[in-house]
């Protein structure tokens, strides 16, 4: 009998155990954390290294057929180009992605400002959607170098190239630290985010993010270069995410000034070995 409870209890544990990387995994498909088993991904990885060998043989064949007709090359190898990304993944190691942020502002007191925000997100060589989201922000100025920012973000997400599109519903608030020196200024910002699921069990997210800049003249055009780095810590999974980018936000006349940031992102996988993408990031910021 108590060999027999025990065995049952082995069983329980490993059941527990098997369902419990189960939901993991499907929390990373969920994110585009995880693009498949490794088998699967090793074979998408080969395809795609196929696909771009293919690519350059038939771009040969163009230049020999028609010489060095710029046009004509460079029309059909843009279709050929077109036609052979579909063989590669969404966050697979090394995928190139184009981010695209836009944010409008209003002052509506002394120490409370409203943001609307929204993003697209397009991986897979920036070929295909991965993200998009839109969220609304309330800052409000406790002290001059301390806010705290709650608000509500709604986001649909592809977490690979045959995925549907699913939906997630994340409330959050920031708390926000400014520091300012005699030449840079340092924003620590930390975020505390629940994501809720439709069908998939909830996890909060810690995040924060390192974000310096200093302010540079061009002439007449003044600019903002910054360096930031951002940690993710996902609830029973650990610390999942690192982000490092730099960029450069311009600094116009006009209420809306535009920012460019080159990002290099370390994610985790489920079998808890690190990959990383190139990001392009273009953001525009007005203000009323």
């Amino acid at each position: 009998m108590t060999i027999e409870v025990a065995h049952k209890g082995i069983i329980s544990k490993a059941q527990k155990r098997a369902e419990k990387r189960k939901i993991e995994a499907s929390f990373l498909e969920e994110f585009g954390m995880l693009a498949g088993n490794r088998k699967k991904r090793a074979k998408e990885r080969q395809i795609a290294t196929n696909a771009k060998s293919l690519l350059f043989v038939k771009i040969s064949l163009l230049v020999i057929i028609h010489g060095y007709n710029v046009k004509r090359i460079f029309v059909k190898a843009l279709l050929l180009f077109l036609s052979s990304v579909a063989f590669a993944g969404i966050n697979e190691h090394r995928d190139f992605q184009l981010w695209i942020f836009d944010s409008i502002s209003k002052e509506i007191s002394d120490k409370n400002t409203l943001f609307i925000e929204s993003e697209v997100r397009f991986a897979d060589d920036a070929s295909n959607f991965h993200i998009g989201y839109i969220q609304a922000l309330l800052r409000h100025e406790i002290r001059p170098w301390l806010f705290i920012v709650p608000g509500y973000r709604q986001l649909w997400v592809r977490g690979s190239n045959t995925a549907p599109v699913r939906t997630t519903y994340n409330p959050f608030i920031d708390g926000v630290i400014k520091l300012s020196f005699e030449h840079f200024v340092l924003f620590d910002r930390n975020r505390l985010q629940y994501v809720i699921f439709e069908q998939l069990e909830n996890r909060v997210v810690y995040r924060n993010r390192i974000y310096l800049t200093t302010i540079k003249t061009f002439g007449r055009a003044i600019a903002r270069p910054f360096i930031s780095d951002e940690v993710f810590f996902v609830e029973g999974l650990g610390f999942e995410q690192n982000r490092i980018s730099v960029g450069l936000a311009l600094a116009a006349e006009s209420d809306a000034s535009p920012k460019l940031f080159y990002m290099l992102r370390h994610r985790k996988d489920l079998l808890r070995s690190w990959e990383y993408q190139n990001i392009l990031g273009l953001m525009l910021f007005v203000n009323f």
